[in-house]
């Protein structure tokens, strides 16, 4: 196993660590307001799909990077975090555009 191999699978793994991690805890919170007293309180759910939308570009390059090298029927099974976490981008995504088109007609 090559240098550049090993060190795409270490990202991988800490990044597969991560997205269990953060999905677990959107699953326990739930609808749980993280800070009652903020401005705007947000609940775990949220501030989860917002974490998990930060962390899609590195994911899914490292996936994608990993898909390529190896050449099993399994490989699809790399995808996973990073389909995840793309998921949770386009929607951000999806959510700020609304948020600006709102802004800019003044729709209510």
């Amino acid at each position: 196993m090559t240098r550049s191999k090993m060190l795409l699978m270490v990202i991988y793994i800490i990044g597969v660590i991560c997205v269990c991690a953060i999905l677990a805890e959107m699953l326990i919170g739930g609808n749980k307001v993280i800070n009652p007293d903020a401005m705007l309180p947000v609940t775990y759910f949220e501030s989860g799909t917002f974490r998990l939308a930060i962390g899609a570009v590195p994911m899914c390059v490292v996936s994608y990077l990993l898909f390529i090298q190896f050449k099993n029927k399994k490989r699809f099974l790399l995808l996973i975090p990073g389909v995840i976490t793309a998921v949770n981008f386009i929607y951000w995504g999806g959510i700020m555009a609304m948020g600006y088109i709102n802004m800019l007609f003044h729709f209510y």
